[in-house]
C-alpha cells in the first residue's frame, strides 16, 4: 500500500535498511509492486519486477547462484572465498525467481546472479547477455535497499534446508546493518537526529565545539520527531539530547 511504502521510505531516510524477498505472492501482484514501490525509479524498490522465470519441468535442473570473482573479496561474500563454501553456495538449487529490471550499470548493484544449472558462466567480454540478478543492493536516502529475487522459504528453492543458507544470511545480516554511520558528517552538512514520534513538539538541546549551544524544536517528519541543525561551520563533536541529556554525538569533520 502507499502507506507501507511511505513507512519504508521513512526507514531509509533515517539511515535504516530495507530487505525485500520475492516469492509467488509477490510475482502475482508485480504490477502493484511496480506502481507503489518502484514508481518508475522514484520509490523504495530499486528495480522493477518482471516475469517469473521457472524450470521447464521436473527434469529441468533449474538455476544456481553465481557471482563475479571480485564479489568474493568483499562482504557479504567474503567468507565464501574459501573453495569449499563457495562450491556449496553456487550449487544450491532454485526452481523459480522473479526477473529484476536491474541493468549491470544501473543504481542497483548486483551481489549475486542466477545461472542455468550445468552451464558455465560466460567469460567477461564475451558479448553474451548478462545473467539475471539474484541479490541486488542500492543506496536510497541515508539507507540501503536489498532485493532477493527468489523466495526465502521453500516455495521456489530447497536452499533453506542446506547448511550454507544460515551461514550466508548470517553474513548478509552483518553486512546489511553495517551501514555507514549517519552521525559522521562534513563541515557545512546538516545534522539531523530522529526521536520517537511522541517527542514531536518537544525541544532538544545541542552543544558543540567552542561552547556552541542551541535549542532545536522537534518537528514531525518521516514518522519521527526530527531535530535539525544546519550551522555546522566548526569541526568537532556535536551532542544532541532531550531533557538535559546529550547522549547522541555527531562527528563533524573538516573537508578533505
Amino acid at each position: 500500500t502507499p502507506d507501507m511504502a511511505a513507512k519504508l521510505d521513512a526507514v531509509l531516510r533515517r539511515g535504516g535498511t530495507v530487505m525485500f524477498g520475492l516469492w509467488p505472492n509477490s510475482a502475482a501482484i508485480r504490477t502493484l509492486y511496480n506502481q507503489v514501490l518502484f514508481r518508475d525509479g522514484a520509490g523504495v524498490l530499486p528495480a522493477a519486477l518482471g516475469e517469473t522465470v521457472g524450470a521447464a519441468g521436473p527434469d529441468d535442473p533449474g538455476f544456481r547462484l553465481a557471482a563475479e570473482e571480485e564479489a568474493y573479496r568483499r562482504p557479504p561474500l567474503l567468507l565464501f572465498g574459501a573453495p569449499e563454501l563457495r562450491s556449496e553456495l553456487v550449487n544450491e538449487p532454485f526452481r523459480s525467481y522473479v526477473r529484476l529490471d536491474a541493468p549491470p550499470d544501473g543504481r542497483a548493484q548486483r551481489v549475486l546472479t542466477f545461472s542455468r544449472a550445468g552451464t558455465a558462466p560466460a567469460p567477461p567480454g564475451s558479448g553474451a547477455a548478462k545473467p539475471d540478478a539474484a541479490l541486488v543492493q542500492a543506496d536510497k536516502h541515508r539507507g540501503r535497499v536489498f532485493v532477493f529475487a527468489s523466495s526465502l522459504n521453500r516455495d521456489w528453492t530447497d536452499w533453506p534446508t542446506m547448511q550454507t543458507y544460515l551461514v550466508f544470511w548470517h553474513e548478509f545480516l552483518r553486512h546489511a546493518v553495517g551501514n555507514p554511520d549517519r552521525h559522521t558528517v562534513r563541515v557545512g552538512e546538516l545534522i539531523e537526529e530522529f526521536f520517537p514520534a511522541a517527542a514531536a513538539g518537544l525541544t532538544a538541546g545541542l552543544s558543540g565545539p567552542d561552547g556552541l549551544t542551541a535549542t532545536l524544536p522537534l518537528k514531525m517528519q518521516d514518522e519521527a520527531g526530527v531535530a535539525a541543525f544546519a550551522d555546522t561551520r566548526l569541526s568537532g563533536l556535536y551532542r544532541v539530547g532531550l531533557n538535559g541529556a546529550r547522549g547522541r554525538a555527531f562527528a563533524v569533520n573538516p573537508p578533505e
